[in-house]
């Protein structure tokens, strides 16, 4: 993991939620793009958890949508549908 991964990861300490949200929901992107998977699953579901405790649920579910297809496109379907019928 190199230091902007690790510095983003430092986030949650931020005391506003939908700062913290998107600074997880970049690192996700940039885990996924790197090929991390786990990591940005991770990542995007704690976005998912931030945005929902701001009360925006559309950035929620896009972050939910990106868990999901990361797990079907790992082959994960059961994980996939699991996390959407939350």
């Amino acid at each position: 993991m190199n230091v902007p991964f690790a510095m983003l990861q430092q986030a949650p300490s931020v005391h506003c939620f939908s700062a913290a949200a998107k600074h997880q929901q970049d690192a996700a992107e940039m885990f996924e793009a790197e090929g991390e998977h786990d990591a940005a699953v991770d990542c995007f579901k704690t976005a998912a958890e931030y945005y929902d405790m701001e009360n925006s649920s559309s950035r929620a579910n896009t972050c939910r949508l990106k868990v999901a297809q990361i797990c079907a496109d790992s082959g994960k379907y059961d994980d996939a549908w699991r996390f959407m019928s939350k």
